[in-house]
Parts: structure tokens; C-alpha cells; sequence
């Protein structure tokens, strides 16, 4: 992208470029090691007239370069290997959320208690009207009357304990909703009428969950190390970047209580836990560490990869920090080139053009910068079921089993 950027430039004016590399500059960008400080030595030794890549100012660079006009408005980000995605063990939890599936639990126990009580008044109230018979027949004809009031002198016999009758409406409540069946008779109108109004809330929802349970099952999930920057600091990965980027001065200048300063212990710069770590492409590619740095560079580092390999290794997480931040051309202190170039960026990017060679240079990052959750989308029309799909359902059928 630059190279584009820079022939427009030369081609407005009357000289031509000659490219000075610095050693491994290709690296120091894309892995932001303390080699860039080579393009500083350079500019030191009047070698170079203005850096070939956009860059950022920084405190250091600002005592020996001036930025020009701005290339891009770029935003820092991290990235890491992509995780691979796998069956959802929990698939048969996912047809409702967990705010609908603590509604039913707290609905079975609150129907269970209120058949409870329903139950045991209206036992209460049938035991009361049998002793009543009873006496008047003992009254009239000196003995007791043997046919139908027997059946609710029963029901309201004494013997049930209050805790008993809980444990039965709990335990239809529940059997009712797994559409099971449990062989108890509730007499009582009262009691029938709760009874119904279950039923028919357990007919709906057991249809609602059977219907979206096989969609639910072939939908895979996908565990992401990290987001943001706080579940980077829980991550315990090490990260490397440039140590003299104005995002790594922010992160450890950042109180350890703040999503900045939460990862400065993570920081590969030679101190800490992970100063052994070999910040290498390879290490990158292997996700033997974090990568942390300006969005274009490693949108670009996406478009290489995918361009070489037809496939997204990486990703990106979708939280980004520093943003706002100025990329441009970096010119020795007081150049008279800096005057020439900045008119000539001013009219490129107001007409689009830098926009225009920005897309053209990362075309192919396209994809690899969707959020991995995208990807499942892709999976979810057609995926073969495995026996881990299958998982948690038996485990449940095992454990209902178990309780019977």
C-alpha cells in the first residue's frame, strides 16, 4: 500500500525514490521489535529523507522526526490464533436462554407449591364435610354409613404428612413439563383446574423446545481465548508489540486496576514472566504468543496469509483501543520534503484515493477480520451430527433414569 502511496507521490514531483532497508525492517513493523529503531539511526546519519511506511508519533520520534499530513486514521488492536471450531456439548440448553430457563425452574417450583396448597385445603375442606356426615349419621341411625363417604374420609385422612403431598405435586410438576408420566390421582375440582392450566403451559413449551432442539444441536460453538483487553488479562498469554509504540508507553504507564494496565504483565519486553518469549512470525502463526498493534498492520499481515493460504489462521479481537490515532509519512526534523509531500497526501486523500489503494492493499482480509462467531453461520445449514452432540442429552436421560 505504502509503495502505491509513495509513486503517487514521486510522480507529482521531479525526483524518484530510492529505497533504503533497514535490517529485518519487515519485521520490526510487522512485529514491532525495538529494530525499528534502525530507521531512527538512519535519520541520524542523513541517509534517509522520510520513512517509506505510515507510522505513528511518538515522544522518542518526536524529538528527531516531524509527521506529515496523516495517511490513515488507524486504531490498535491484538491478534491471535484462531480457534477451531467443535460440537456444543450444551446444544440441548440452547433452544432457550438462560433468563427463559431459570423462568420455567422458578414456574415448576411456584406451580408445585401452589398444587400443594391447593391440595391439602382441599382435603381439609373434604375432611371437614365427611366428619360432618358422619355425625349425622351416627345421630339418625346409630351406625356409620359405609358407601361413597369413605372414599373422601380417606383422602382426608390424617396420615399424609403436609411435607408428602409437596414432594408429589413437585414431582408431577416436574414429570408433567419432561412430558413423563407419574401415576397420581388428584381429586378435587380446584385441583384439576391447576392441574390443566400446567398441562397445557407444559404442551406449549415442549413443543416450542422439541422443535428448535435439532437446530440447536447442529449449531457448533466456538471458545475465543479473548475479546477485549480484560479477558486478554485473564488470558495469561504473552503478548509482544513494539516497545516504542505510544500504546506499550500507555499500557505500562496504566494503573494495574484499569483494562490497560491489566495486561502490562503480560508484556514480552525483556522484563517480566515472559521476557524468554522469541517474538518470531512463526511463534505468531503458532499461537505461541499475542499479537498487539495497529489495525492496518495486521490487516495486512491477514491479507498475506489468506492470499498464500486461502484460509483465515487468525483473528482479531473485536474490541479495539487508542483509536484515533494518526498514521503517517515520518520526516527528519526541519526537511523541505515534508512541505512538497504534504500538499500532494492533502489532495490524495481527499479525493479517495488513499481509501481506494487502503481496500485494494487488504482485499482479501475481508474475511479473516469477521468475528470467528461469524463462521458458524456457515455451519449451521449442513453439519454432519457427532456422538459429542449427544452428550448432555444422555447424561440427562441418564440421570432421570437414575431418579425413577
Amino acid at each position: 500500500m505504502e509503495v502505491t502511496i509513495i509513486t503517487n507521490v514521486t510522480e507529482k514531483q521531479d525526483f524518484s525514490p530510492h529505497h533504503q532497508h533497514t535490517p529485518s525492517f519487515f519485521l520490526s513493523v510487522f512485529l514491532f521489535t525495538p529494530i525499528l529503531f534502525s530507521f531512527l539511526a538512519l535519520c541520524r546519519m542523513t541517509e534517509v529523507d522520510m520513512s517509506g511506511l505510515g507510522m505513528s508519533l511518538t515522544p522518542t520520534r518526536n524529538k528527531e522526526m516531524d509527521l506529515g499530513q496523516f495517511l490513515y486514521i488507524d486504531e490498535v488492536t491484538a491478534a491471535y490464533q484462531r480457534p477451531t471450531i467443535h460440537s456444543n456439548i450444551m446444544g440441548f440448553a440452547n433452544p432457550f436462554t438462560p433468563s427463559v430457563w431459570l423462568m420455567i425452574l422458578a414456574s415448576c417450583l411456584l406451580v408445585g407449591i401452589i398444587l400443594c396448597l391447593v391440595t391439602m385445603a382441599h382435603r381439609k375442606v373434604v375432611g371437614s364435610m365427611s366428619s360432618r356426615k358422619n355425625e349425622g349419621a351416627y345421630n339418625e341411625n346409630g351406625d356409620a354409613d359405609d358407601d361413597e363417604d369413605n372414599d373422601d374420609e380417606c383422602e382426608a385422612s390424617p396420615e399424609v404428612s403436609a411435607s408428602h403431598i409437596l414432594t408429589q405435586s413437585l414431582s408431577w410438576t416436574l414429570v408433567t413439563l419432561l412430558s413423563t408420566p407419574l401415576p397420581i390421582i388428584h381429586r378435587g375440582n380446584s385441583v384439576r383446574a391447576v392441574n390443566g392450566v400446567w398441562l397445557l403451559v407444559s404442551l406449549v413449551l415442549g413443543s416450542i423446545y422439541r422443535s428448535n432442539l435439532l437446530a440447536m444441536l447442529i449449531l457448533p460453538s466456538i471458545n475465543l481465548p479473548f475479546d477485549n483487553l480484560q479477558e486478554l488479562a485473564r488470558s495469561h498469554l504473552p503478548v509482544c508489540t513494539n516497545p516504542t509504540s505510544m500504546w506499550y508507553q500507555g499500557i505500562v504507564s496504566s494503573p494495574t486496576n484499569t483494562s490497560l494496565g491489566g495486561v502490562k504483565h503480560l508484556m514480552v519486553d525483556g522484563r517480566g514472566l515472559y521476557r524468554h518469549v522469541p517474538c518470531t512470525l512463526e511463534g505468531f502463526w503458532r499461537g505461541v504468543y499475542v499479537l498487539m498493534g495497529p489495525m492496518t498492520a495486521i490487516s495486512d499481515m491477514f491479507h498475506h496469509s489468506f492470499s498464500m493460504t486461502g484460509k483465515c489462521s487468525t483473528y482479531a479481537m473485536s474490541e479495539r483501543f487508542f483509536k484515533n490515532t494518526p498514521l503517517g509519512l515520518l520526516f527528519p526534523k526541519g526537511s523541505k520534503l515534508k512541505l512538497k509531500v504534504d500538499p500532494i497526501i492533502v489532495r490524495l486523500r481527499e479525493a479517495g484515493i488513499l481509501d481506494h489503494i487502503y481496500r485494494g492493499g487488504v482485499a482479501n482480509a475481508t474475511e479473516c477480520l469477521k468475528h470467528p462467531s461469524a463462521a458458524l453461520q456457515t455451519f449451521k445449514a449442513q453439519r454432519p451430527m457427532d456422538l459429542r452432540d449427544f452428550y448432555g442429552i444422555f447424561l440427562i436421560y441418564a440421570a432421570g433414569k437414575i431418579n425413577l
